[in-house]
């Protein structure tokens, strides 16, 4: 059996030898069907197979506003009003923690190495880290009491801000900056892997990743009208479908108690997963379907 192998790949090599044309065709198929297949798997493992890098996030879930406006722009916006963030922090019994933030666009500082430069981050709760599950790499997660206006600035940068502006330098934690013309204190660095949220460059950011989290800082007062993102946890003993429905009670509690803002729209849940990949996976599998038929049309050239 096996001098019967080596003899069958002698005899191809023989006939590939003598047939460099063929030899060339038939090697340029395959490797461009492997090619194509292993691109396609690629991204498909990256967005729809690879879990997000957060704790369980199978039990993640995002609230948003689905709006009564004809405007695509607002139609399931992935924000709501900040009172209704509090109102169901408040309220919800389905869910074990509720995460806030909001977009925040800050100028750092510069020094003899460095130049001043905005910088795109998030200003969030302190319960948006332990609600997705993550820690600081270096450093400590943003603490209760900082989550007010009255109390010193302080920042958790991410990794590779960290390491673009001060060099991976580990201590960096525990430096004052200068943030907006105020001393703001670095008490964080987030590892490599964390991103948050995942999400492509718009309009009003000048990147599409976040570079560092800061406190909300925001009197209750002032958040009422202002738009937040919301992530939250199911508790243990909930399902997805007991927490929507608690949902759609507090919604209709919101819209008696403050009609004037309430009645346009309707808080929605669902799968925080769900929503990140959001229409990209019809397509991306759609993609691979086509590249596995485009491997196997290939193989069928070269045995023919």
């Amino acid at each position: 059996m096996q001098m019967s192998v080596l003899q069958d790949i002698r005899l191809a090599l023989r006939l590939y030898w003598h047939n460099p044309t063929f030899t060339l065709i038939a090697s340029l198929s395959i490797a461009l069907s492997v090619a194509a297949t292993a691109v396609v798997f690629t991204a498909i493992q990256a967005v729809l197979i690879k879990p997000l890098p957060y704790s369980h996030p199978e039990t993640l879930v995002q609230i948003r506003a689905d709006f009564a406006s004809s405007d695509p722009a607002q139609s399931g916006a992935d924000w709501v009003l900040g009172r209704d963030a509090r109102e169901v922090t408040l309220r919800t019994n389905a869910l074990s923690s509720v995460g806030i933030y909001r977009n925040s666009l800050l100028d750092l500082a510069g020094d003899s190495l460095t130049p001043p430069e905005s910088v795109y981050g998030l200003a969030a709760s302190a319960s948006l880290f332990p609600t997705l599950g993550v820690t600081p790499m270096l450093g400590r997660n943003i603490l209760p009491d900082e989550d007010r206006p009255d109390v010193e600035r302080v920042m958790i940068l991410s990794y590779g801000f960290w390491n673009r502006r001060f060099n991976s330098d580990r201590n960096v934690v525990g430096r004052t900056i200068r943030i907006d013309g105020a001393d703001c204190l670095v008490i964080g660095v987030m590892p490599a892997e964390f991103t948050f949220p995942l999400r492509r460059q718009a309009a009003h950011t000048p990147v599409p990743y976040v570079e560092f989290w800061t406190p909300l800082r925001a009197r209750e007062s002032d958040m009422d009208t202002k738009t937040v993102g919301v992530v939250a946890r199911l508790n243990p003993d909930a399902t997805l479908a007991q927490a929507q429905h608690e949902l759609a009670s507090i919604n209709d509690s919101l819209v008696h108690d403050f009609p004037a803002t309430n009645r346009d729209h309707t808080l929605r849940m669902g799968l925080f997963r769900d929503r990140v990949v959001g229409s990209a996976k019809s397509p991306l599998w759609f993609l691979m379907a086509s590249a596995v038929m485009f491997l196997l049309i290939g193989c069928a050239n070269v045995a023919n």
